[in-house]
């Protein structure tokens, strides 16, 4: 059950950061570069490092990890084409223009989200 509280608060907070950009769009005339660096931990971490840090993981067994965004809206397809294998990375995989996936932002509005029903899938699926 911490878990999925875990989750729940995680999701709560990515729609909390997708809501407070609206009230940033007149400050920044372009809060979103075209092109920005992402340092990532895969980049400076050891092996053994990675081992240790995924260990919980293998040990917790059978859990859920839920987040979305703005490539939900698409859902796997652009212009028609169905990407294959991809969700968030959906931008990169299709080249899709900087411009063209800014404009889903004022469509993304996750008011039928539900928690309850997440948490009860969840538990009916065998999730502590």
């Amino acid at each position: 059950m911490k878990l999925v509280c875990v989750h729940f608060i995680m999701v709560l907070l990515s729609a909390v950061g997708v809501l407070s950009y609206a009230q940033l769009a007149g400050s920044n005339p372009d809060p979103w570069p075209a092109h920005h660096a992402v340092s990532s931990v895969q980049d400076t971490e050891t092996p053994a490092q990675r081992d240790a840090r995924m260990q919980w993981w293998r040990e917790a067994r059978f859990g859920m990890f839920i987040h979305w965004g703005l490539y939900s809206i698409p859902a796997g397809t652009w212009n028609g084409q169905r990407i294959p294998n991809v969700g968030e990375w959906i931008m990169n995989t299709a080249s899709i223009p900087v411009a063209d996936y800014k404009a889903l932002a004022p469509k993304f509005n996750p008011t039928g989200f539900s928690a309850h029903d997440i948490v009860a899938l969840a538990k009916s699926s065998g999730m502590k």
